[in-house]
């Protein structure tokens, strides 16, 4: 969770408080994990078709989905 960029305060609730914050915020850097702080990362489910709708076009474009939905997400979230 700390990978997608949730706050450790949110992740120590989601887990019904059994871990405390400063844990959650330590445990990245005792792995070796350094963290972007410029992103953050949202995963969004595809079923095989929409998945399949997107990257074939795409890469053939000469692109790679991610970057795709990339843009796609920034753009709708905050219009040029």
């Amino acid at each position: 969770m700390a990978g997608l960029g949730r706050a450790a305060k949110r992740i120590a609730e989601e887990l019904g408080g059994e871990v405390c914050p400063e844990y959650i915020n330590a445990t990245p850097r005792r792995w070796g994990v350094r963290r972007n702080r410029r992103h953050t990362f949202c995963q969004v489910p595809l079923t095989h078709q929409q998945r399949n709708a997107v990257e074939y076009p795409v890469e053939k474009a000469g692109l790679r989905p991610e970057d795709y939905l990339r843009k796609v997400i920034a753009d709708a979230v905050v219009p040029a």
